[in-house]
């Protein structure tokens, strides 16, 4: 996956500078600040987003969730670096590609990530009640 990744950057990076021969630099550096800042604000978003999920989890697991500031500064700082990399992918390569459509990049990053991300969160559900300790049932008798 990382290939993967490298490829794609190279190819937006060959992209900025035909373009720049085009349009002249200052408007490729324009382009690129606006879709990292705007990449920026959406990695936030998703960011907040999955440390919520990450909350959700531990709750269906039967557990409290516990949220602390350097836990949730980490997870929205990695999905905003990811985010200022895929809007700057979006502007050097896909934007072209697809027609200026943002919603199908979304769609096509959604596409590629749901399954992994979707994989890696049901393996961690344990599947324990989250009121366990009223339950009937032996299985919960140790809670």
């Amino acid at each position: 996956m990382v290939f993967l990744l490298a490829a794609v950057l190279l190819l937006s990076a060959w992209r900025f500078i035909l373009l720049a021969r085009r349009r002249g630099i200052v408007h490729v550096i324009k382009s690129v600040l606006l879709a990292a800042s705007l990449g920026l604000l959406a990695g936030v978003f998703i960011g907040v987003g999955a440390r919520i999920g990450m909350g959700a989890i531990t709750v269906a697991n039967g557990g409290a969730p516990r949220f602390t500031p350097s836990g949730s500064f980490s997870v929205v700082a990695t999905f905003s670096g990811f985010g200022i990399i895929l809007g700057v992918v979006y502007e050097g390569m896909f934007r072209h590609l697809l027609r200026r459509s943002g919603l199908a990049y979304g769609a096509l990053l959604t596409l590629c990530s749901w399954y992994p991300l979707a994989h890696s969160a049901a393996q961690q559900l344990t599947g324990a009640r989250a009121y366990c300790r009223w339950s009937p049932y032996p299985a919960c008798s140790s809670h």
